[in-house]
C-alpha cells in the first residue's frame, strides 16, 4: 500500500501565483491558516464555480479551504451585506 505524498504548505509565491495580486495582509492571513496549495485551489474553484452564490454558501467548504475563502473574498461579502 503506497502513501500519498504530503501536501505542500503554501508560500507567499504560491498564493500570488494562484490568486493574483492580493494585499499583503491577506497573504499573511492565508499563510497563518497553515493551509496547503490544495486548500487554496479548492477555495478559488469554489468561487469561480459559484460566483456570488458561492460567497453565501461557504458552509459547504470546511477547514483551511473555508478559512482561505473567507480571507480572499471578505470584501465582496461585506459589500453584498451592505447592499442587502
Amino acid at each position: 500500500m503506497s502513501k500519498q505524498p504530503a501536501s505542500k504548505q503554501l508560500t507567499a509565491a504560491d498564493i500570488r501565483r494562484l490568486a493574483g495580486d492580493i494585499a499583503d495582509h491577506r497573504v499573511l492571513a492565508i499563510l497563518d491558516t497553515g493551509g496547503t496549495i490544495e486548500d487554496l485551489e479548492e477555495a478559488l474553484a469554489w468561487d469561480s464555480g459559484n460566483s456570488d452564490l458561492g460567497r453565501r454558501l461557504t458552509h459547504n467548504l470546511t477547514g483551511n479551504a473555508a478559512r482561505i475563502f473567507e480571507i480572499l473574498f471578505e470584501d465582496q461579502r461585506l459589500e453584498e451585506e451592505r447592499r442587502s
